[in-house]
This record gives C-alpha cells, sequence and structure tokens, in this order.
C-alpha cells in the first residue's frame, strides 16, 4: 500500500480542506498510510486536525517539514491553487510523484491577474491534474496548455454514512437546538461569506418569499458585518450561526439548500443537503449542474437574480420529499466517497503502484551559439549521434543569433542571464534527464536551472583549462559551478588532471572523452579529389596550397599562417574564418603576400577545404583538443601546428604531422616548409584514427554518461 500527503492551505474548515481530511480517512480504510499537512494555523476556533507545517506559506521551518514529509511519501497531492507552488517546487525537489487537484471552476479564476505564472506553471509539472467536472477539465488544458491525457476528472465526494433525511423528531430537535420556530419553512445557506458566494442575493430573495420561510445563515468571512446588519430587518426570520462544526444539525434542520454562489467547483455543501433529503435552488455556474438536476433533485437559476431564486425556491418548498428523494439517489451513485474514493485509488494505482512503462534517456545541450564554431559543431553532431544510440536529444544557445551559416541549433535568448533565457531553460531542463553544458558560457545558468528542477548536468571543459583558468576570478566563475557537476569531461588526461588539482574535484567524476567528429563525412583525399575541390574553392594557383580553418581571433594567431605562407615560395594561403583580426589580416597579407592569401568565410564543409590544401596549419597559442586536426588526419592532409592543449594527444604517432613549441614563430615556419617539402608523406593509420575520435564511436560512452547522470523520476 501507498504513503500519501495531502497538502493543504490552512486548517479552516472550508470545501477543499474539509475533503482531503475525508478523503485521507477513506484511503486509511483502504489500507494507505496518509497525512494531511496544512501550511499555516488559520487561527480558527474549531480548527480541523491536521498537522499545521509553518506560521507562514514560505516559513523555512515550515518548508524543512513538508520536504521531510514529502521524501516519506510515495505520492504527494495538493488540494487548491494556494498549495500548488510549494507543493510543486517540493515535488521537484524531492522527486514524488505530484498530483494537483482543482478545487474552483477554473473558467473564473484563470482570468485572475498572472494565473498563467502562479498556477499554469507549477500545475504542467505535475504527474497527473484532477478536476471536478467535464468543463473544468477543459478549461485548465486550454488556459494552461496542459496535455488532456494528464487530466483526471473526479468530482467532490463525502461520506455517504455521515448524511440521511431527518425524520420528523430530528428536525424538532435541531430546530429546538438552533433556536428556530417549528412553524417557519427554513432555508439553509452554507459557506463563506464573501463576494464570489454572494449571500446578499440570499436575503434579497428572503424578502420576496412569504414571512413563513426563514433563512439560516452557517459561515463567517468578509461579509459577515454587512449581512449582520442587512439581516436585522428580518427579525427572527434570518438566524446567523457563524463557522459551525458539524452542519448536520442544520440541514436537519432545514427544508432546502441555497446556493447563489457566482462561481463554484463541485459545493460540497450540495452534496450533503441532498444526502440530508432536501433540494438544493443553486445558480448555474462552475460544477453545480453536474450536482443539481435542474427540475429533479432542485432547481438551477441565473446567477445574480433574486426573483427567480425566490421563484425557484418556493417551487422547490413545494416538492421538497420528492425531489429531496431524488437528490439522495443521484448522489449515492455518483458523489458519496465510495465511488469518489474508488476513483482515487486508481489514481494512487497509476503513479505509484504500477510498473511505469519503460521511458526514453532525455538529454538537454546548452551551448554558447549557434556558430560554426568547435563546441557548437561537436554538440550539434553529439546530438545526432545520441539519437543513434535511442537518446532523446535537444540542442539550445543561450545566447547571439541564427544567419545563414548557424547550426540548426535553437537559440533561446539575447544572453545567458537574461530572464527570458533562464525561464526557457528552466521549462526544457525539467523535461530531461539530465544536462550537457559545453564550455563555460552556459555553465551558471545551468547550475541555477539543475538546482531548481533537481536534474544533474554534465560540463564538457572545451579548451585548455591551464590558459583560461589563468583569468581573473576563474576559480569563482568555473571552479565554484564545476563542484556541482555530476561528471566533468575532460579532452585529454593533462587537462583532467589540472582540472582535478585547481578546482579540488573528485576524481571519480571526472572523465577523459576526446573530441569526435562524423568520420564517414572525411574520405581520405587522392590527387583527383584534391584537383576538385580546389576547382570547387576557386583556387588556380600551381604552388603549394596551405590553410587555416578557424576563428581569426588573437588566441588563434592566424598572423603566424600568413608569415609562414609568405616564407614558402609560390604557396597560396586560404583562411576560412570570421573574427575581429580579419581587416588586420588582409592588410597584412597585401604587404608581405601579395595575390596569395585567400579569405574566405567560415565553413560548412570542412572536408572539401581540407581536402583542396596541401597542409593544415595550425598557429593557436591555446586549443583544447581541435576538430580540425581530427579531420584532416582523416583527410590524409599534412599537419603543422604548435603543441599547446590536447594537439599533441591527437598528432602523437602520425606520420604526416609537426608539432612546434608555441613560443618558437620561426620554428612554426621552418616546420611549414619542411612540411611542405615533404609532401606527400604516408597518411596515418584510418583505423585507428576513427576507433579514438569517430563520434559514433564516442556517443556510447557519453549515453553511459547521461546514465549514470540521470535521476529517477
Amino acid at each position: 500500500m501507498a504513503r500519501i500527503l495531502h497538502l493543504i492551505a490552512s486548517n479552516q474548515r472550508r470545501g477543499a480542506e474539509t475533503f482531503a481530511v475525508e478523503l485521507a480517512a477513506h484511503l486509511r480504510d483502504a489500507g494507505h498510510e496518509v497525512k494531511v499537512m496544512a501550511l499555516v494555523d488559520a487561527g480558527v476556533e474549531e480548527p480541523l486536525p491536521v498537522q499545521v507545517a509553518g506560521s507562514a506559506r514560505f516559513d523555512p521551518a515550515g518548508i524543512a517539514r513538508i520536504i521531510r514529509a514529502a521524501r516519506w511519501a510515495d505520492m504527494m497531492t495538493s488540494f487548491g491553487s494556494t498549495s500548488l507552488i510549494t507543493g510543486s517546487a517540493i515535488a521537484r525537489m524531492t522527486h514524488t510523484p505530484f498530483v494537483y487537484r482543482n478545487i474552483g471552476d477554473p473558467a473564473v479564476w484563470g482570468a485572475a491577474r498572472l494565473s498563467g505564472i502562479r498556477v499554469g506553471l507549477p500545475a504542467r509539472s505535475a504527474a497527473l491534474i484532477v478536476a471536478l467536472y467535464p468543463d473544468a477539465a477543459l478549461s485548465l488544458a486550454n488556459l494552461y496548455r496542459i496535455d488532456p491525457q494528464r487530466i483526471r476528472i473526479i468530482p467532490r465526494g463525502v461520506p455517504a454514512q455521515r448524511f440521511h433525511p431527518a425524520d420528523d423528531a430530528e428536525r424538532i430537535a435541531a430546530r429546538e437546538h438552533l433556536g428556530l420556530a417549528q412553524d417557519r419553512r427554513w432555508l439553509a445557506y452554507l459557506g463563506a461569506l464573501s463576494p464570489e458566494k454572494d449571500p446578499r442575493l440570499a436575503l434579497d430573495a428572503l424578502a420576496l418569499l412569504p414571512p413563513d420561510v426563514g433563512l439560516v445563515i452557517a459561515g463567517d468571512g468578509s461579509m459577515q458585518a454587512e449581512i449582520a446588519e442587512a439581516a436585522k430587518s428580518f427579525g427572527d426570520r434570518v438566524r446567523l450561526l457563524g463557522v459551525v462544526d458539524d452542519v448536520r444539525p442544520v440541514l436537519a434542520a432545514s427544508d432546502a439548500l441555497i446556493l447563489p454562489s457566482k462561481t463554484e467547483g463541485i459545493p460540497g455543501a450540495a452534496i450533503e443537503a441532498s444526502l440530508s433529503g432536501l433540494p438544493v435552488i443553486a445558480t448555474r455556474v462552475g460544477g453545480v449542474p453536474t450536482v443539481v438536476t435542474d427540475g429533479v433533485g432542485g432547481f438551477l437559476i441565473t446567477p445574480g437574480s433574486a426573483v427567480e431564486l425566490a421563484h425557484a425556491t418556493l417551487r422547490a418548498l413545494e416538492q421538497r420529499d420528492e425531489m429531496g428523494a431524488r437528490a439522495r439517489a443521484i448522489c449515492l451513485e455518483k458523489f458519496s466517497m465510495r465511488p469518489v474514493g474508488a476513483a482515487w485509488e486508481g489514481v494512487i494505482e497509476e503513479l505509484v503502484t504500477k510498473v511505469p512503462a519503460p521511458r526514453p534517456v532525455c538529454v538537454l545541450q546548452v551551448t554558447a551559439t549557434a556558430d560554426r564554431r568547435g563546441a557548437e559543431v561537436f554538440a550539434h553532431q553529439l546530438g545526432d549521434a545520441l539519437e543513434r544510440e535511442g537518446v532523446d536529444t535537444h540542442t539550445v544557445a543561450v545566447s547571439g543569433q541564427h544567419d545563414p551559416t548557424s547550426l540548426p541549433i535553437r537559440v533561446i535568448g539575447k544572453g545567458r542571464f537574461r530572464p527570458l533565457t533562464l525561464m526557457r531553460l528552466f521549462r526544457l531542463g525539467r523535461w530531461h534527464d539530465a544536462t550537457i553544458v559545453h564550455g563555460s558560457s552556459g555553465l551558471w545558468p545551468a547550475v541555477v536551472v539543475c538546482m531548481l528542477t533537481g536534474r544533474n548536468f554534465i560540463y564538457r571543459s572545451i579548451g585548455d583549462p591551464t590558459y583560461w583558468g589563468r583569468v581573473r576570478f576563474r576559480w569563482l566563475r568555473v571552479g565554484i559551478p564545476l563542484r556541482r557537476a555530476r561528471y566533468v569531461v575532460a579532452l585529454y588526461p593533462e587537462a583532467a588532471d589540472w582540472m582535478i588539482d585547481r578546482y579540488r574535484l573528485d576524481p571519480e567524476r571526472v572523465v577523459v572523452l576526446p573530441n569526435g567528429v562524423d568520420s564517414t563525412q572525411f574520405p581520405k583525399a587522392d590527387a583527383e579529389t584534391r584537383a576538385a575541390q580546389r576547382a570547387k574553392l576557386g583556387i588556380t594557383c600551381t604552388g603549394p596550397v596551405l590553410g587555416y580553418l578557424g576563428a581569426l581571433s588573437e588566441e588563434k594567431q592566424p598572423t603566424l599562417a600568413v608569415l609562414a605562407a609568405s616564407a614558402v615560395e609560390d604557396a597560396t594561403l586560404v583562411l576560412a574564418g570570421r573574427g575581429p583580426l580579419r581587416r588586420r589580416l588582409e592588410r597584412l597579407a597585401d604587404e608581405i603576400a601579395p595575390g596569395r592569401v585567400i579569405f574566405l568565410e567560415a565553413t560548412d564543409e570542412p572536408a572539401s577545404f581540407l581536402a583542396a590544401i596541401d597542409v593544415l596549419l595550425l598557429p593557436s597559442r591555446t586549443e583544447g583538443m581541435p576538430a580540425a586536426v581530427i579531420e584532416a588526419a582523416l583527410v590524409g592532409t599534412p599537419i603543422v601546428a604548435n603543441d599547446v592543449g590536447g594537439v599533441a594527444a591527437v598528432l602523437e604517432g602520425i606520420p604526416n604531422s609537426s608539432l612546434v613549441d608555441p613560443n618558437d614563430p620561426e620554428a612554426f615556419t621552418k616546420a611549414v616548409q619542411v612540411a611542405v617539402a615533404n609532401h606527400p608523406e604516408p597518411p596515418a593509420d584510418r583505423d585507428t584514427l576513427v576507433s579514438s575520435y569517430d563520434i559514433n564511436a564516442l556517443a556510447s560512452r557519453w549515453r553511459q554518461l547521461i546514465l549514470d547522470a540521470r535521476i529517477e523520476r
């Protein structure tokens, strides 16, 4: 059997709270363990016998008590919107299956200010939503964009054994107890004295009824003083009882119930009165028509019409016994706790005891932009590879905008800390098993979102941490959030060791996974392919062709590529990339290598570019594990690179490559000259490269990492 937590707004005896206690009693009889907890103490004289969490809705001590109770529970239900936000947040924190029971008419309350945020957002996080009647279910689905498959319709229920039609002796005794005249026909009003219940309409209708009809009012609220003042003009025809802890004597003393509300869900008072054999005269609002069948168990009237209410009341009093009997039969069948409790037991079975169907693994990837840069291209290709591994993958960027050369990555904001960006990231993150963050730009947003959603994230370091780790406050900007990651992925062993030491990371949570590319997109190039690709790029020179593939930025040092090309006789240099150094490089090329440097935009066909050149130049002062080096090795293009980051890990054992001291520009130029003179050399062992760096081979390892990082829901 299940352990269930009912979360209610307060311990005041109101409809939703009373039902939560009555449902708990039914479920206990069925063998379940149930706790009922109120957010606050209402400070009333006759409170419900439930545990009170704290002194205010967001009292830290109260929240802590609810968290402990939620961790104990197999399922949690919030009764009404007041407890919804608290229940939703705690359910996410504790991973407890969560049900939201709507208690009113959403068509009315959904128009309230910020309802989409106060109700819609937390309601969408619920495993199931319980609506009281079909129109309420439709309103919830439309108002808050909720999948109708997640909505169950379960009406209000009342323990039928507590209510029965009163005989003459019981009616006389009840009227004596309440101080009511025996020779009058009494109408009962049960509920809050508040504007939405419109108790003033009951008095206006009473003024139109014969003098032998009286009204007994049980309840209190914001209109209590106004109603008390208005009741004085009726003398002993109106009896104000205040709040009563047991409505049965009121119903036993009455001949009919009037319910003049402007809005209702399914009112418990109407069910209780019907089970007591009384006809009900009520306004045609919310779910009232599902309880009161017009002309059968009572009458339905237009809200706000005192004349219509008075006329329907007289008709109901004339048919009291017949209508009361039919009303009782309807409520025994539909609204007693027996059928309603059985429906709730079905919800418990669905969420707790039923073995859920296998759910596909779902992961969210976060990149800085949608530009064709190393980290973004890898994330896009990893997403495709994970999809082939059966992992449902979504990739988003936290900043930037699309242009014709962008990757097909959804941009969710104009900045990583913009409120709209964080809100969208939160909405995405809560539906995924884990998040992969590519680079530090999305690190802090991911930490915030994962803390709110209760999910884990994996951080993939994309550069050389020994270089970027020297940036001011790097330990604060990276180190602190990094320690919250479930796993940290380094591109090569030296990077892993440095981050463990620098940021005090647990070595068990640091994993080395190299960069990867789709090897099928980079076939080995022969002389015929090389000639065709040069023609495609408009390269007509007869001398050696050098290539640079990457951003035109300071840390990439493309200037060294231009200098090296100028020192190689008849060489042409093709630079493919964008960046702030473009103008400076154009001027330098005109000065030292006029007509021998070609500038291209960032290419979306790196395989064609690498097949067209004779030597790839990588003069960077910092790198992680650049994909261009792996791609060039697969194509068979020689490589000259500075010995930075993880470049050596890729080029180790590759015969047609050269590693150069990054602090010796002259050595870089000389290495380029040697590479041109020795070309062609034997290419690298393609099978070894594929087994080590193919994205599809790496995807299975990433999938296992995601499985280890996810939290079961």
